[in-house]
């Protein structure tokens, strides 16, 4: 980072430089919790503005695929199924927003909250690909 930051200050001349000691004194004055969002809201110039809640971004697994070790005598079991919900994705039962933890019974009921519903109750999903944003 020292690098590019003498970079940074060659090419634009009203660039302003931070430094983590700055930050962590300014953080602390304002009575907040170590936190990149925190550190960027100190960094930008935050005191006392109204502050939007954190945007959560979590990756998520594409494939329900697990490698299992070799058993003896038999060849490696490899789960290929792809279900049409898969764990983190979001479904509306009865109105209510929930968030999938797993398929079982051949993809025909859905885990939600360790409790196990069956496809036909689900109102509508929303998959996130790769992403999923809390």
């Amino acid at each position: 980072m020292s690098i590019i930051r003498k970079k940074f200050g060659l090419d634009i001349p009203d660039l302003q430089i931070s430094y983590g000691y700055i930050t962590f004194v300014n953080r602390i004055a304002l009575n907040l919790e170590k936190t990149h969002y925190n550190d960027a809201f100190i960094i930008a110039g935050g005191t006392h503005q109204q502050r939007v809640n954190p945007l959560e971004i979590i990756q998520k697994h594409k494939n329900n695929r697990v490698l299992q070790l070799n058993r003896k005598g038999y060849a490696p079991s490899i789960r290929r199924q792809r279900y049409y919900i898969q764990p983190k994705d979001v479904l509306w039962i009865n109105g209510i927003r929930k968030v999938a933890t797993g398929v079982h019974c051949n993809g025909t009921r859905v885990i939600v909250e360790s409790k196990s519903i069956p496809l036909k109750k689900i109102d509508k999903t929303f998959h996130f690909g790769t992403f999923s944003y809390n």
